[in-house]
Parts: structure tokens; sequence; C-alpha cells
């Protein structure tokens, strides 16, 4: 029961024949106003809470992993700068640095410190697009675009509108589809495959490699005009090895997030141990010392 319609009269045969077929067809459409209005808060509701998730998510990303983009060094203090000065504009951005350094964070950095930090952030690994779909999953395809395309899908670039995009491994894009990532970046319009239409996005481009990128135009595997559409503002994420001073308190940090995942008490590195860390090179950076510190608790954990 959603509602309820009464009509009175003194005569009971007051409501008879088209006059009973036509209370029943009001009765009908108020009900499916009210149902629709029903379903439009049930919608709504969901959407909030679904925005409510998603910055809860946020908040625990940046507070389990944002871990590297800690630390009070120089090369730190100058990164975090550049982060809050680019995040200001909608320029693209090219984030370098080494496998492990945390550049997936500074991108998420700079996001959430942009004017469009309640839009979309989507992320496309490129090292894992194949060559034959890469196009489909960044710009979409029409139903029938290819063998297997039975329906018509939505690429990333119109899923992100109005938000930010991120393409990790960006060194990695097929060389085939640069031409049309360069066409999208350059007009904003982006056609789906096998289609005709055309749609015109407003996306910011975060893009990451750990390439060089201007080794890779030299050699042929990278357009040159693409590179220097991306490279608007580089960006660079240290090694670990260039922050050693930052190493104790990203130990901590990762230290914290570890016990609350296993559920344990307080872990503390022994002055020892954070001593041999201080000296080892970290050619993982990061993800290496995050990794090791896990195995280390498990380990602890197991007895």
């Amino acid at each position: 029961l959603i509602g309820l319609l009464t009509a009175d009269a003194v005569d009971p045969r007051a409501f008879a024949g088209l006059d009973m077929t036509f209370i029943e067809a009001i009765a009908a459409l108020a009900g499916a106003e009210m149902h629709s209005t029903d379903l439009l808060q049930a919608l709504e509701l969901s959407a909030e809470k679904m925005g409510l998730i998603a910055r809860d998510l946020l908040r625990e990303v940046r507070r389990d992993k944002g871990g590297a983009m800690l630390g009070e060094s120089p090369v730190m203090v100058r990164l975090r700068r550049e982060i809050e000065l680019v995040a200001r504009s909608d320029f693209s951005v090219l984030v370098t640095g080494e496998t492990g350094v945390g550049k997936e964070l500074a991108a998420l950095a700079i996001h959430a410190a942009s004017g469009r930090r309640e839009q979309p952030l989507l992320s496309v690994n490129c090292a894992n697009l194949m060559e034959s779909l890469a196009e489909s999953e960044l710009f979409g395809h029409g139903k029938g675009a290819f063998t297997g395309a039975g329906e018509e899908r939505t690429g990333k670039f119109e899923l992100a509108d109005g938000g930010t995009l991120f393409l990790d491994e960006i060194g990695e894009l097929p060389l085939a589809v640069q031409p049309k990532l360069l066409r999208v970046l350059q007009t904003g319009d982006v056609e789906k495959l096998g289609t005709s239409r055309i749609r015109r996005v407003d996306v910011r481009l975060l893009a990451a490699t750990n390439r060089d990128l201007e080794k890779e135009v030299a050699a042929g595997r990278f357009r040159a005009d693409l590179f220097h559409r991306l490279n608007v503002y580089p960006l660079r994420v240290p090694p670990l090895r260039e922050r050693l001073d930052d190493l104790p308190l990203l130990a901590g940090n990762f230290c914290q997030a570890i016990a609350r995942r296993l559920g344990t008490g307080t872990i503390t590195i022994a002055p020892s141990a954070l001593a041999r860390l201080r000296s080892y090179p970290w050619p993982g950076n990061v993800r290496e010392l995050e990794n090791l510190l896990i195995r280390a608790a498990l380990r602890t954990s197991a007895g």
C-alpha cells in the first residue's frame, strides 16, 4: 500500500459504470506517480550513500596507502608543493619515477586537491591493454564493431567525463592507439569504434610511466607529438634511496596500517632493525618496504 484515494457520497449508487472506471484510472495514475517518486527518492538516497562510500574509500586509501606521499625530506616537500600547484589547473600531468615509488598516489593526490575532486577518477593500466582491445577500453565501441561486440560499450573517457582519467604505464600504450588518444586530447571529441557518433567530453588526463619516454620516442615506440601533449608538466616522484630520512616515518605509517588490517596491537620496529633498513638500497622503493614489513608482521604474528 503506497497511498489511499477516497471518494465520498451519500447515495451508494453515486459511483457506478464510467464514474467507477474513471476513479480507478485516477487511482492507478496517482499510484504510479507515487511509486515513481519513491523510486526517485531511493535512487537519490543510493547515490548519496555511494558518494559517502566513495569518499570513505578515498580516505581509507589515503590513510593506508598514502604513506608513500609522507615525508619531510626536501625532495618530498618540493613534490607536495608541485602537486598543490598543478592541482589548481586542468593541464595534463606526466608523473614519472621508478617502479614502486607511488606514482599512482601522486595522481590521486592531484585529483583530490583539484576542482574535480567530487567527480570520477578512473584508472587504466596501459600495460594490461591488448592492442586489439585498447581502443575499445578507452573510447568504447558500437554494437557489432568487431567479432564478439554483441552490445555497445562506453569507454573510459566518456565514463570519466567531468572528472579525471589516470593512464598508468602510458609508455606501454600500443602505438596504433596513440594517434586517437592524441586527437581526443587535442579536440575533446570521442568517437566510439565502429560508429560515426562523436561525443565531446571534459576530462583531465594524468599519466604515469617508469620509462624514459624521450628514449622511447627516439626508438620509434612512442609518438613525439603525444609525448609533448602529455608532458605539459612533468612530475618526478623520487626513489626511496633519495629520501632515506623519511624511512622511519614511512615504516611507522605502514606498521599502523598493517596492524589495523591484521587486527593486532601496535607494531614497532627496533632501532637496530631500522638502521638495517636505512642501509638497504631499496630497488623496489616504497612498495618493497611495505611488502617487507607485511611479511615481517605476518611471521611475527604466526609465532
